[in-house]
């Protein structure tokens, strides 16, 4: 209702479904995002050296394999039913090999193509996200020999702190990982915020630069990040 071509004859049926659907209706991925982040930390906190390809290919086998059967799905139903609706204005095209064959590697909205479905962004986001935070991960390790998870956390902060001034304001990034960091990298200093106290002080630095930027763009999107990463911290604590 919000990506495909139903969407240009929902908008003029049920216009108010439409925009509570548009600003209300995708709220939960903020959630998803913080959550991912902290999830993600549990890697993180684990200080043992690891071998980053084999921790993506795992990630990659977690992921794709139902994204391809949605995605093959989604084109089978696409060709079976489209000589018979190719004549409706509600109906999506078939995607050319181009467009297949980018949603396959994940390319699609780096390469300008039209999704195939609507959740396909999301996946291939989620797996941007996981990738750079074990790359920051793995560079720390590699540079400083005694490694401390002082110094993930303060990478963290400081990409999280650009994306949310900077690459989250503009819609020209929201195909990247960088676009969303500011709110995977808030769950990742969620659950790192209990591993010492400067990992604390970081997490509530961050934590009060979105309370900033909340009242001067206030967003329900940035007030839903805000209230989450608090909501696991406290969780986190027990309290």
């Amino acid at each position: 209702v919000l990506y495909a071509p139903m969407a240009k004859i929902l908008e003029v049926q049920l216009p108010q479904l439409i925009n509570f659907l548009f600003f209300y209706g995708r709220l939960p991925v903020s959630i998803f995002l913080v959550a991912g982040g902290y999830l993600c930390a549990h890697i993180v906190d684990q200080r043992a050296s690891f071998e980053f390809t084999r921790t993506i290919f795992k990630r990659c086998l977690r992921l794709l394999p139902l994204y391809f059967i949605s995605i093959f799905a989604v084109l089978l139903v696409t060709i079976v039913l489209h000589p018979y609706v190719k004549d409706e204005p509600w109906t999506s095209d078939i995607p050319s090999v181009l467009g297949f064959l980018s949603h396959l590697l994940l390319l699609q909205d780096l390469i300008g193509e039209p999704s195939i479905s609507a959740g396909a962004w999301y996946v291939s986001i989620d797996l941007q996200l996981f990738a750079l935070t074990l790359s920051l991960v793995y560079l720390s390790r590699h540079f400083y020999k005694n490694f401390q998870i002082e110094i993930i956390t303060f990478c963290v902060f400081l990409i999280s702190l650009i994306s949310l001034h900077i690459w989250s304001k503009s819609e020209e990034y929201d195909a990247l990982a960088f676009y969303f960091f500011h709110a995977y990298g808030l769950g990742v200093l969620a659950y790192l915020s209990s591993k010492n106290r400067l990992s604390f002080y970081f997490f509530l630095l961050l934590l009060m630069a979105n309370a900033v930027d909340i009242y001067m763009y206030p967003t329900p999107k940035s007030s839903v990040i805000f209230l989450s990463a608090l909501a696991i911290s406290f969780a986190q604590k027990g309290c």
